[in-house]
């Protein structure tokens, strides 16, 4: 498969003039207008995109239309063709019909596989999603150091668990694990950007108990930010009995106004508005539950197309692993300590964030 990353602005530039080129001049390769396609959408994403609203519904990628376009004229009928109408919609229910195409098309190309999971995970379609998560795992597409890292954040959630992400990195891989390998299916999954979609949230809430918002999040800049201030604790607050945790994946404007009541038990925060010490869980996840072998042997990960990725979100070990090394030094558990900190090193420096380790550890 092709390297899973977005690489700077000016590499994906370069490839569209490349493969533009190759377009004008055999315009029926449809494999070329899909990487014509593909590395100006990412060359956008890279470079000139913010974080708002407006970059979340179906007009996301309308600026590609002309691109989609010519390849109707071009190349229509073709496994290229039907994933770029679709992709280009960002999700606009209307245009499902063009990715379902293109699996039938080419089954075993992986592309369509994690975007109609998503879907299916939108509509409630559970059947269908978990067969696809099944093939989809067959193929030995998707990174295995980004299952690693899903394996590990369900692990450390307490059972009947509700579990908050962002992004879609570690959701994929979790879905994959729960409904591919049938692995801790007791944990809900809350995708913060997907509980933005009122038909998925309100199906969601409405099977966990939850009360219905009472805004629409996507209205307004001022009730997306209302939303993300309050999201989490609406939902915690509504499941007194089960346990809330928060994904390190999750960005500022959802954890900073409840920083009081997060607290660090390794890939992922514990929501609790009373006492908490943290801990005896930390500790209980990198003793006993946490999979611990990408971090101790990272030479094994060369092949894995989301090395990138990996290795970025890896990084999200760092705060706990420095909390339980200090722990171990403190109680003067030596070994253990020197297991943890070498651990740390290794991670810190894949990520290229050797300053962060050194920093910790010069106090």
């Amino acid at each position: 498969g092709k390297n899973k990353r977005l690489m700077p602005v000016a590499y994906n530039q370069q490839q569209a003039g490349l493969w533009k080129a190759v377009v004008n001049k055999d315009p029926k390769n449809a494999d070329a207008w899909l990487n014509y396609y593909t590395a100006s959408r990412n060359a956008y994403v890279v470079g000139q995109e913010g974080e708002t609203p407006d970059s979340r519904g179906s007009q996301r990628f309308a600026r590609f239309d002309s691109i989609v376009n010519a390849m109707e004229d071009h190349v229509p009928g073709t496994f290229e063709y039907d994933l770029v109408k679709w992709a280009n919609g960002y999700n606009d229910p209307s245009l499902l019909s063009y990715l379902e195409k293109a699996h039938a098309l080419a089954p075993q190309r992986p592309e369509p596989y994690m975007a109609l999971i998503v879907v299916y995970e939108r509509m409630g379609k559970d059947s269908l999603r978990d067969a696809l998560c099944k093939a989809y795992l067959q193929l030995r597409d998707f990174s295995p150091g980004l299952l690693s890292y899903g394996y590990n954040l369900l692990k450390g959630s307490q059972p009947n668990a509700v579990l908050f992400t962002h992004g879609d990195k570690d959701s994929e891989a979790i879905w994959l694990i729960q409904h591919g390998m049938g692995i801790r299916e007791d944990v809900q999954l809350l995708n913060l950007d997907l509980l933005l979609e009122k038909d998925y949230r309100e199906r969601v809430f409405h099977s966990m108990n939850v009360p219905q918002l009472s805004y629409d999040p996507l209205s307004s800049d001022a009730d997306f930010s209302h939303y993300q201030k309050q999201i989490i604790a609406h939902v915690a607050t509504a499941l007194p009995g089960r346990p809330v945790y928060v994904s390190l994946s999750a960005v500022g404007p959802y954890t900073q106004p409840i920083a009081d009541a997060l607290h660090l038990i390794g890939l992922a925060y514990r929501y609790s508005t009373a006492p908490f010490d943290p801990l005896p869980e930390l500790i209980d996840n990198y003793v006993e539950r946490y999979a611990l072998y990408n971090l101790t042997h990272p030479a094994e990960e060369k092949g894995d197309i989301s090395i990138d990725n990996v290795h970025q979100f890896n990084a999200n070990y760092l705060p706990s692993l420095f909390a339980i090394t200090d722990h171990y030094a403190e109680s003067g558990d030596e070994a253990a300590a020197e297991k943890f900190k070498a651990i740390a090193q290794q991670v810190a420096a894949d990520a290229d964030r050797s300053d962060e380790f050194a920093a910790h550890f010069k106090k």
